[in-house]
């Protein structure tokens, strides 16, 4: 079982790599798991985003567009894109 995890999360990092520079709808869901100053959110493939707050004010069920610029094996990280 752990070498069948460990093979699933090498996968998922180098699918998830492939999202790095793509701009995504994500769907707001709240604060961030780890830090009150990141948004959380996902996308329609249901991969978790995360990214700063920077003052924008967003409730749970807005769409909102993110241009992702790093990843890890189960989370994309990235920056909101200014209408």
């Amino acid at each position: 079982m752990n070498r069948l995890s460990d093979r699933l999360k090498v996968i998922s990092h180098e699918r998830n790599l492939a999202e790095i520079g793509k701009t995504v709808a994500v769907l707001v869901e709240g604060d961030a798991k780890k830090s009150s100053s990141q948004w959380m959110g996902k996308t329609d493939g249901g991969i978790t985003v995360v990214w700063e707050k920077s003052g924008m004010a967003l409730q749970p069920g807005d769409l909102l567009p993110v241009t992702i610029t790093n990843v890890s094996a189960t989370t994309l990280f990235g920056q909101p894109v200014v209408l």
